[in-house]
């Protein structure tokens, strides 16, 4: 039989920690010239208020605008071939007018961006068939401009060391 001694010994409270997930990496930013078609943004039909249901994607565009703050967007708006050539241009240029106002009410600066309704002048599908028509009734944003080199990328490794003063 052997008696041991053990001595100056200290208990502490421990936890175990998860391990944080790895973040997932940046996508690259946007190109200027970048086409991005807004596909749920939704009106009425023939009005330009902003339906509830695109408030969602307008909020991507938001964050993307806030991860990117030297970005400048054009939003350009599209309809169809019904109806003359003047209203398609005024609904077109008064639905974009609608997309940027709601940006800018959500902080977005307004020297960022413009917006140009261009009608029914540049289809996307034929506008003969319904297929087509809702295909060329769209909102999307064009980027305009971005400074990638001043984008900055922050990540942290940084890990607490032990002491014992815990």
């Amino acid at each position: 039989n052997a008696y041991y001694l053990i001595d100056d010994v200290m208990l502490c409270a421990t936890s175990i920690q998860e391990p944080e997930p790895e973040p997932e990496p940046l996508a690259p930013p946007p190109v200027v010239g970048s086409v991005i078609k807004l596909d749920r943004v939704f009106f009425e039909t023939a009005k330009w208020a902003l339906l509830s249901e695109s408030h969602e994607q307008l909020e991507e565009v938001v964050s993307l605008m806030n991860e990117y703050p030297s970005m400048e967007i054009a939003i350009h708006g599209h309809t169809d071939s019904r109806g003359d050539n003047d209203y398609n241009q005024n609904l077109s240029e008064n639905r974009t007018k609608s997309v940027y106002e709601y940006l800018v009410e959500q902080g977005i600066d307004a020297s960022r961006m413009e917006y140009i309704g261009y009608g029914e002048t540049k289809p996307i599908a034929d506008n003969k068939y319904s297929d087509g028509r809702q295909l060329n009734r769209r909102v999307e944003f064009v980027v305009t401009h971005i400074d990638a080199e001043n984008t900055v990328i922050e990540q942290s490794n940084e890990v607490t060391p032990y002491t014992d003063n815990d």
